[in-house]
């Protein structure tokens, strides 16, 4: 991204960015370019390279793994740490409502079981519970 940057750079100091507007079509535009190099640069060498590792592109793709969204990995954190009960998540954008599977399966980690989490926050209710009853209201009577 070297060149988008020091192009984007270039434009800049020679004054022929002079808007917001202006900018962000010169920013789309470089993007369109990078979008197009990458096909035109790395498409071709695909092959060459996966003849060297002995394999095809798909076969290559197919054995890369998808990196793990961070984003998921919080939302599963915070979760279990919130201890949240629930089996369907409705996104805001996205292709629809994901199951509580689905989050777990995203991110390789196994479903943990339902009851054992509520269970875990009745007794760290019943045990806060006990606690302020036994400490009482703090007024003299």
């Amino acid at each position: 991204m070297i060149v988008g940057d020091t192009c984007l750079q270039t434009a800049i100091a020679h004054n022929t960015i002079s808007s917001p507007r202006r900018a962000s079509l010169f920013v789309l535009g470089m993007a369109a370019f990078m979008v197009q190099a990458d096909a035109r640069v790395v498409d071709p060498l695909l092959h060459v390279i996966a003849t060297d590792f002995q394999t095809t592109p798909p076969n290559a793709a197919a054995a890369t793994p998808a990196p793990i969204n961070p984003s998921t990995v919080n939302t599963v954190e915070n979760v279990e740490r919130l201890k949240l009960d629930f089996e369907t998540i409705l996104p805001l954008h996205g292709p629809g409502a994901a199951t509580r599977a689905d989050l777990y399966k995203a991110i390789n980690k196994p479903v943990p079981d339902l009851s054992v989490i509520l269970a875990a926050v009745a007794i760290a209710l019943a045990a806060r519970l006990l606690a302020d009853s036994e400490l009482g209201d703090g007024c003299e009577k």
